[in-house]
């Protein structure tokens, strides 16, 4: 496995894991939503990042 792919696991864990947090914790601090919401969709676009510049890389 590359470092690449390594880290695009690690970062699909981390996504996974505040979904289940979010879950649990939005009934508790309204703005938790929000706030993950916002990490969530920073760590997407890393990985969409991530692959594009695969793409790139290998042609």
């Amino acid at each position: 496995m590359s470092e690449k792919e390594g880290m695009s696991e690690v970062l699909e864990d981390t996504i996974s894991q505040f979904r289940k947090e979010s879950r649990s914790q939005s009934m508790k601090e309204p703005g938790f939503i929000k706030e993950t919401s916002n990490l969530i969709n920073e760590a997407s676009d890393y990985l969409e990042g991530k692959s594009s510049n695969q793409i790139y890389e290998t042609h």
